[in-house]
């Protein structure tokens, strides 16, 4: 559900997010990636999760800089 409301562009401004402790789990982090590689949350530039293996989250986090 987080995916969607930041694919949906209800974040613009957000710069850090802190998903510690809320086990996003490896469908979360790809629900994640893929608004991400969209262009959800233009200005993020932290985000914090547990599951930082995560090949698809890891890989677009890297290419916009988070």
């Amino acid at each position: 559900q987080l995916a969607e409301v930041l694919a949906s562009g209800a974040a613009p401004r957000l710069k850090a997010l802190s998903l510690r402790g809320n086990q996003c789990g490896d469908e979360g982090c790809k629900a994640l990636a893929a608004a991400f590689k969209e262009g959800a949350a233009p200005s993020l530039k932290y985000l914090e999760v547990d599951n930082k293996e995560q090949p698809e989250l890891v890989a677009v986090c890297e290419e916009r800089g988070i």
